[in-house]
């Protein structure tokens, strides 16, 4: 296991949930962990079979995802016993679904494109508006975005 280790270095959580990139920092994480506990696993069964001597302790998941957040992450789940339960509180936290449509929209509207920005970025940037909002939704799938310039 230790090789998987070298090989699949995972990034410690440490975003605060009050940036306006934390969502997106936390699902890339997230994902990232997953990938790191299914190549773990694998590895502990492949090395299981090699010993076959049909002793498999269960997977610690907690234990792995304490070890990748940062002290101050640690505050949010340290009451946390399992780790479904952690998982659940951090996401929770970090996947806000409290913006609304008219909050959503409104950035929509206001959002211009900076001079460094090319249309492809301003594009890009417009759709991750998104969060869930119907309008914006529509908007970007019919490729119906005005390019505005300061």
């Amino acid at each position: 296991m230790a090789s998987i280790s070298r090989v699949l270095q995972l990034a410690i959580l440490e975003a605060d949930p009050s940036e306006e990139r934390s969502a997106k920092i936390y699902k890339h994480w997230v994902r990232s962990f997953e990938s790191f506990l299914s190549a773990t696993q694998s590895a502990r069964l492949q090395s299981v079979h090699e010993d076959d001597d049909g002793d498999d302790p269960a997977l610690d998941k907690l234990a792995l995802l304490l070890n990748r957040i940062s002290p101050d992450v640690y505050s949010y789940v340290e009451d946390c016993n399992s780790y479904d339960a952690a998982r659940k509180e951090l996401d929770q936290i970090y996947l806000k679904k409290d913006l609304n449509d008219v909050y959503v929209r409104h950035r929509l509207l206001t959002r211009k494109q900076n001079p460094a920005e090319d249309v492809a970025q301003f594009s890009h940037a417009i759709k991750g508006t998104n969060n869930g909002c119907t309008v914006v939704s529509h908007m970007c799938n019919c490729n119906t975005l005005a390019v505005t310039r300061k």
